[in-house]
């Protein structure tokens, strides 16, 4: 039977009942009278024990436990949460060709004066410019970067602007600490499918266990006996498709967790975009910005490669997003199949 929580209310009068009965007394209770103050101070103690005893009676099941107690649960498991990863940022700085950059030298960026410091150290070429690569101070997904994006030195450097712009090539980005809902996910996952000794599932399972990694499939190689495929997103919508670093660092996981013997090979997605044709009774911007909010959340969380993405699926997705199904989904005119290495995402859309 489950624990109901009296109201604060309902054990005062309770309380109030229990006394005035063991002493006989019949008329009302006087606010400033012994009993009706030893009545408030029972009933706000034996409310704050329910509320403990409540709170306990959550914690038996990790489906409604804290977070600390989640992080227990999952230790029992072998499951833990994934931290936060810090986001590495190739600058580029311009000045007099010959002039170093050390190692270490803080840098902020100027939009929000989030600090980074570098990890390498450079020298101007003939061309006036260097390259060198930077690590946020602060981890998760706030050091992520655009590419363009102004820097600027802390401290002057002899021969070398100030001023610098995120470059393109050697970008990582940083991902947040794992959230109570996937570490959750994860540790039900681990309790209803229990190791194998290299199974698809533990495949999927030693992949999530590392930083940024969010879904995960495994298939079988149907081209090489015995090999499994391995493809799989990040944790963060913004960046959904993994690095070549993050994709090195789960291939060396499972390698070194296959069986002997067993095959491995990490793969890149590829992306599937999917153009749309919409037409709405009344367009507006923020109707727009919701069903395209609504449709990358779709396909980053609902789509898997091999699935079906149904016309009929869409359709719902825009109508939950704009609260209506007075429109008109023109493209695409038909369900899409993935193959085994894509991913769908949404490509352009035109607004009739």
């Amino acid at each position: 039977m489950a624990l109901v929580r009296p109201s604060l209310k309902s054990l005062l009068e309770r309380t109030q009942s229990d006394i005035s009965d063991a002493l006989s007394i019949r008329q009302p209770l006087q606010r400033a009278s012994i009993v009706s103050a030893l009545s408030n101070a029972i009933a706000a103690t034996s409310h704050l024990i329910y509320g403990n005893l409540e709170w306990l009676e959550k914690q038996l099941f990790p489906t409604t436990s804290d977070s600390k107690r989640l992080e227990q649960w999952a230790a029992l498991f072998k499951v833990s949460r994934t931290p936060a990863t810090q986001a590495v940022v190739p600058l580029k700085f311009t000045g007099v060709a010959g002039s170093q950059m050390q190692n270490d030298i803080e840098v902020r960026r100027q939009s929000d004066g989030q600090v980074f410091r570098t990890t390498t150290a450079g020298t101007i070429d003939g061309s006036g410019s260097m390259v060198v690569k930077c690590v946020s101070q602060t981890a998760g997904v706030i050091g992520n970067t655009s590419v363009g994006a102004s820097f600027e030195l802390v401290n002057p450097i002899a021969g070398v602007n100030t001023k610098g712009i995120s470059a393109i090539e050697g970008v990582v980005p940083g991902f947040d600490a794992e959230s109570d809902e996937s570490l959750l996910r994860r540790l039900l996952q681990r309790i209803r499918n229990r190791g194998q000794g290299g199974s698809l599932q533990d495949y999927v399972s030693w992949s999530q266990d590392m930083p940024g990694v969010g879904r995960v499939w495994a298939y079988e190689d149907e081209s090489r006996s015995g090999a499994i495929d391995v493809y799989f997103l990040t944790t963060n919508i913004q960046t959904p498709f993994p690095s070549t670093e993050l994709i090195a660092k789960v291939q060396n996981t499972l390698d070194s967790s296959r069986p002997l013997g067993a095959r491995v090979s990490v793969q890149t997605l590829l992306k599937k975009a999917i153009h749309f044709e919409i037409k709405l009774p009344t367009p507006s911007a923020e109707h727009r910005e919701l069903i395209e909010t609504a449709l990358r959340l779709f396909f980053f969380e609902k789509t898997n490669p091999r699935g079906v993405v149904s016309i009929a699926e869409l359709k719902q997705v825009i109508s939950m997003a704009i609260k209506t199904e007075s429109f008109l989904l023109n493209a695409p005119a038909k369900d899409v199949q993935l193959n085994a290495d894509e991913m769908a995402i949404l490509g352009d859309v035109e607004w009739d």
